[in-house]
């Protein structure tokens, strides 16, 4: 099924954002919502440990301030410090596109061309994400589906290849429930958007939702509108074959704090 689960219907290309001056989409990976508690008592997430390990591997200079657990806080205090984080470090954790061209992402964020469309962006995405908090909820929903764990995951597949346990419908449920789970932990939201100094002339469909955005200082009676749709993609399927590589990986990052 991968080949129609990870593709997503284009919402830029319905009649409602084709006739829009310009269309900019927004992907966000928000990785694992799910807290973690540390040896120490301490909560935290998981992302944060990673990227703690990536800067011990030498993979990254430094780490990204993000924190998953904000941008699913539906905090708005919480959620535009999530954002920021994302501006100032997008790794591969937020793209803008402008007509279908990346404007922004970890290659190109110090571009001069970019930076009035990046400003703009910077004070509205924190809007989107808690406009469409359920999106964020039910993917989070999905998270928590996880009631194994990567290693009693790793042996119960282990047991089952080698035929020293059964396969029963239990069996069947946790493992589907854990793969799900993984499948949230790395999707993506996007959202398409168009923006109008007064609301479209044209009704949007009922999936299309409105929100104004002043910029600061600016006369809210002046807010351009945005319109926009969220979608969930990078959904395809994950195989149980990589449950020893995700269990190394998830030792490491526990390791690394």
């Amino acid at each position: 099924d991968e080949n129609f689960g990870q593709l997503s219907r284009v919402a830029a290309k319905s009649e409602y954002f084709r006739d829009a001056a310009a269309i900019y989409t927004v992907e966000i990976k928000p990785k694992s919502g799910v807290p973690i508690v540390t040896e120490d008592g301490r909560t935290t997430s998981r992302y944060r440990l990673h990227q703690k390990l990536k800067v011990a591997r030498g993979e990254r200079a430094e780490e990204s301030a993000y924190d998953p657990l904000d941008l699913f806080s539906a905090d708005e205090t919480r959620t535009r410090r999530a954002v920021d984080a994302l501006f100032a470090c997008p790794q591969n954790n937020l793209r803008i596109c402008r007509d279908g061209v990346v404007i922004f992402d970890e290659a190109t964020r110090d571009a001069a061309n970019a930076r009035d469309a990046i400003a703009e962006m910077r004070d509205l995405v924190p809007k989107l994400v808690r406009n469409a908090s359920d999106v964020f909820d039910f993917i989070l929903t999905k998270q928590r589906l996880d009631a194994l764990g990567y290693a009693a995951a790793h042996d119960l597949v282990t047991e089952l290849t080698s035929g020293t346990t059964t396969i029963t419908s239990d069996t069947i449920q946790s493992l589907r429930d854990f793969i799900v789970a993984q499948i949230a932990k790395d999707c993506a939201v996007v959202f398409t958007i168009r923006l109008d100094r007064i609301r479209p002339a044209a009704r949007p469909p009922a999936r299309v939702r409105v929100v104004h955005h002043p910029t600061d200082g600016a006369d809210a009676s002046d807010a351009p509108i945005a319109s926009f749709e969220a979608q969930i993609i990078d959904v395809s399927g994950k195989s149980l074959s990589k449950t020893f590589d995700w269990l190394t990986l998830n030792r490491d990052i526990l390791d690394a704090h």
